[in-house]
C-alpha cells in the first residue's frame, strides 16, 4: 500500500455515497464482503465504461439491491459492488475506512 494517501474513517452510509455518486473515470479500488460466499473482495475498478456491455437489460433493478454497477479491470467485465458490505475505499489519493 502507498504511504503517501490521506486515510479518513467514515460511516457505512458515507462509503455508500461516496462510491455511488462518484463520477470520475480513473480506477479506484474497493473491499467489500461478497454476498453470494461471504468472501471478501478486492475490486480494482471503474465507473462509466461502456465495454462489454451486450445492450440487453437487467434482470434486476441493481438500485433495489443496493449495488453498484462497475467494470472491474482484472476481469475485464461489468460487475456490481455490494455496498452493504464496503469495508476500504480508496480513490482521487485518499484511502476511506469504514468505521462498525
Amino acid at each position: 500500500m502507498r504511504d503517501d494517501r490521506e486515510t479518513i474513517e467514515i460511516t457505512q452510509s458515507e462509503a455508500q455515497r461516496l462510491v455511488r455518486n462518484y463520477k470520475g473515470y480513473q480506477f479506484f479500488t474497493v473491499h467489500f464482503v461478497k454476498r453470494t460466499n461471504g468472501k471478501l473482495r478486492i475490486m480494482n475498478c471503474r465507473k462509466g465504461v461502456a465495454k462489454g456491455l451486450r445492450g440487453g437489460a437487467l434482470s434486476f433493478n441493481p438500485v433495489e439491491h443496493n449495488l453498484e454497477g462497475v467494470y472491474d479491470i482484472p476481469k475485464a467485465g461489468q460487475r456490481c459492488i455490494s455496498l452493504d458490505e464496503i469495508s476500504r475505499v480508496a480513490m482521487c489519493k485518499k484511502v476511506y475506512l469504514i468505521k462498525n
